[in-house]
């Protein structure tokens, strides 16, 4: 199922541009890893990056709910 990105909410958006950028980060680290600690550079990058993105995506849901 694809997404129809122009019907997406202002949240989504950012949660989908967020979600991009941290797949980024995990590729940029799987290209320039050195070999045999591929699975412990991309595990850090994706606790720094995947806990960016999480709480950016937190952050814009309470952001968008009065009294939240």
């Amino acid at each position: 199922m694809a997404l129809d990105f122009s019907r997406l909410s202002p949240e989504e958006l950012l949660a989908a541009e967020s979600a991009v950028l941290a797949m980024r980060s995990l590729m940029e680290a799987v290209r320039t890893v050195p070999h045999g600690h591929g699975m412990e550079c991309v595990e850090s990058v994706l606790h720094d990056k995947g806990r960016e993105h999480l709480r950016r995506i937190l952050q814009s849901a309470v952001a968008s709910h009065d009294g939240a």
